[in-house]
């Protein structure tokens, strides 16, 4: 028997999972308390989203998360691996997604990180 979900629940669930700051990381964050532990930028990136366009694979939908350039390292980090990034919701202290970093990136206390855009994507059945 074949699957369909209509592409507004996968809007609504694409709308759920936006948050209100933007973190790097140095590994994956487990929880919203923990990304104050790994974080490097403790000022959010530019958080930007796209509309809501067809997925990658058939019925899926996504939006992107816009590129942000020349984020503050601002943690006191000594030659990290920033490889994940963080989107949180503060009214609620709730970690919404986390994903990897294409081109991780040593970083150190006061110097600048780049991110490239990417999809955050919801897969249809």
């Amino acid at each position: 028997m074949a699957q369909k979900v209509d592409p507004s629940v996968l809007d609504a669930a694409l709308d759920a999972s936006k948050g209100d700051a933007y973190f790097v990381c140095v590994g994956e964050p487990t929880d919203f308390a923990n990304v104050a532990v790994v974080r490097v930028n403790g000022t959010s990136a530019v958080l930007a989203y796209s509309g809501k366009t067809d997925g990658l694979t058939a019925g899926g939908r996504k939006h992107e998360i816009a590129a942000d350039q020349d984020i503050n390292v601002d943690e006191q980090v000594s030659a990290a691996l920033a490889d994940h990034v963080a989107i949180t919701l503060a009214a609620g202290s709730i970690l919404k997604v986390v994903n990897t970093i294409s081109n991780p990136q040593t970083v150190e206390n006061g110097n600048q990180i780049d991110l490239g855009a990417w999809d955050h994507e919801f897969e249809g059945p």
